[in-house]
């Protein structure tokens, strides 16, 4: 507004110099107003001795300098501060996090049973696929410890045959975390799958645990030479492959042996699940409920090899004649842990129990709950329509509950690609484990005198006769408190 006034000022002042010089006054166009202005701002003041010299000499003097240098010097500075944002997206966290929640409500179904002081349990029966107690919930996270080495065993049974013979080199030895249990095997020793897995299931040994994971891996990448690591690592990811097939959608792992990490963990009802399937899987469910075994070299030295599991043991007090294993696990971060399976009344009963304060605190807590429920009576499988709520739909059904024989409509609803049990009976005939009063017409053959602590269908070429028997005080501890 400003700029318009001073011209028509200026425009003014033309006009009359020029009729004061004389000269014929023309109307100027537009275009020559504009350029003659634009050329002669220089020499106004010199000829206006008669105008008011503060009107012209101070517009003009302060908004040529301040308009030009204010606008364009603030319009460069404030837009280029945004055009950073791209640069953003980086901070996004590269590995997601595990569902919540880590740590669950105290939530009980079922008897309130006194001294039960770990965390975390469930009591299921598998014939009616119920679950008869819990304390926390189902599909709260937790850390499974050694207890991975199942689906670890579970995943390997799938590529490796079990006269395969390994050769441990240095590259699986030096995975094996110091801290952890071991089964005693070194580079250059050379074994089969079988005795290897002996050495996971029963000893515990995380040293197996990684023979068996980059044997595995080596396989399914089709290369013998590939490095350690890298053999592992593809296993691993074939073991998350088997838990996705098997609809467990709360356990994830990250390694072989259940070494602690944030991203590796499980739940409950996923473990009822792994369970099962260790329990149709013959060669799991013979060695798992093993109290001592004869592990077999290659060039036919052997050694024994005993269980971290009480509940197996003679001469523990927490000894059950009806347990047939299954795992323990042990670290900080996951306490201690039992999975435990029971065979009761022609039918399993599981009892999973997690995050005990003390070491032996699982075998009390497990033994309590299995004495009181073993006497339950044994009810058919409920429609799935009137499933309890805290049953997950995704588990299979075991055990048959009548025999095949007389009634072959029943089957177990386990996954199509693992081999299920035909026989309700799985356990060995020679078990003598079964109440006395059960007559079951698939278990003709049970004999009161054989030694209940030997498993005739691990190896064949084991001799029980020749082992001799450890007190439970004097045996090695399971392993050590850091990690199993």
């Amino acid at each position: 507004m400003r700029f318009r006034r001073l011209s028509a000022i200026l425009l003014t002042l033309t006009i009359l110099l020029s009729c004061l010089a004389g000269c014929p006054t023309t109307p100027a166009s537009p275009a020559t107003e504009s350029t003659h202005v634009s050329t002669e701002p220089s020499t106004i003041p010199t000829t206006l001795p008669t105008e008011p010299s503060t009107e012209p000499s101070t517009e003009p003097s302060t908004e040529p300098v301040t308009e030009p240098s204010t606008e364009p010097a603030t319009e460069p500075s404030t837009e280029p501060p945004t055009e950073p944002k791209p640069t953003q997206p980086p901070t996004e966290p590269t590995q997601p996090l595990p569902p919540e929640p880590w740590s669950s409500q105290t939530v009980y179904i079922g008897p309130n049973i006194s001294g039960i002081n770990v965390k975390k349990a469930f009591v299921y029966d598998c014939a009616s696929e119920t679950y008869l107690y819990q304390k926390s919930e189902l599909d709260a996270k937790l850390y499974p410890a050694s207890i991975t080495k199942l689906m670890n065993v579970y995943t390997a049974l799938q590529i490796l045959d079990l006269d395969t013979v390994i050769t441990v080199d240095a590259g699986m030895s030096s995975l094996v975390p110091g801290d952890t249990s071991k089964a005693g095997f070194y580079a250059g020793d050379r074994m089969t799958v079988y005795n290897v897995i002996l050495g996971t299931l029963v000893a515990s040994g995380s040293d197996a645990a990684h023979i068996l994971a980059v044997s595995a891996g080596r396989v399914l990448a089709n290369d013998p030479n590939l490095p350690a690591q890298q053999a592992e690592d593809r296993f691993v990811e074939e073991m998350n492959r088997q838990v996705a097939k098997l609809g467990l959608i709360n356990t994830h792992f990250v390694n072989c042996d259940g070494y602690t990490d944030y991203y590796h963990y499980t739940c409950m009802a996923d473990l009822v699940t792994i369970a099962t399937q260790v329990l149709n899987t013959p060669t799991m469910r013979d060695i798992v409920c093993n109290h001592k075994v004869k592990m077999y070299y290659a060039d036919g030295r052997h050694r024994t090899l005993t269980s971290t599991n009480y509940l197996l043991n003679p001469k523990s007090s927490f000894y059950r004649a009806e347990a047939r294993g299954i795992k323990t696990g042990t670290t900080n971060a996951a306490g201690a842990c039992l999975l435990s399976a029971f065979w009761v009344n022609d039918r399993y009963i599981l009892i999973g129990v997690f995050q005990g304060p003390t070491f032996n605190s699982r075998y009390q807590c497990a033994t309590k709950l299995f004495d009181y429920f073993k006497d339950t009576p044994v009810s058919e499988p409920t429609d799935p329509s009137e499933e309890p709520t805290q049953t997950p739909t995704d588990e299979p059904t075991l055990e048959p509950t009548v025999d095949p024989s007389t009634d072959p409509t029943v089957e177990p609803t386990i996954d199509p690609t693992v081999e299920p049990s035909t026989d309700p009976t799985i356990e060995p005939t020679t078990e003598p484990t079964i109440e006395p009063t059960v007559e079951p017409s698939t278990e003709p053959t049970v004999e009161p005198t054989v030694e209940p602590t030997v498993e005739p269908t691990v190896d064949p070429s084991i001799d029980p006769t020749t082992e001799p028997t450890i007190e439970p005080t004097s045996e090695p501890t399971e392993e050590p408190i850091p990690t199993e």
